[in-house]
């Protein structure tokens, strides 16, 4: 989150859904999402398919290897700000 210059105070605020991918041992699958947000939105997220149909809540979508600590994020966030109205 340091090399994507979000406000670490920000950053800290927002929540993760993870769950093991599918035939790939070790590996997980998250989204870090904002709970206050998907709150205000009505949507009460208990885990990671919570938020199947809701994209415009998952700022950031990843997975995660723990044996091989391979990593692959796409930062959703930024193209959500960007779509927003001013």
């Amino acid at each position: 989150m340091v090399n994507l210059k979000y406000d670490p105070d920000w950053v800290w605020a927002l929540k993760i859904v993870i769950i093991p991918k599918d035939r790939e041992t070790g590996t997980y699958d998250f989204r870090i999402f904002d709970a206050a947000r998907a709150k205000m939105t009505g949507l009460d997220v208990k885990d990671h398919g919570s938020l199947d149909g809701h994209p415009d809540l998952v700022y950031f979508d990843e997975w995660y290897n723990k044996n091989t600590w391979e990593m692959e994020m796409t930062d959703l966030y930024d193209a959500l700000k960007a779509a927003s109205p001013a």
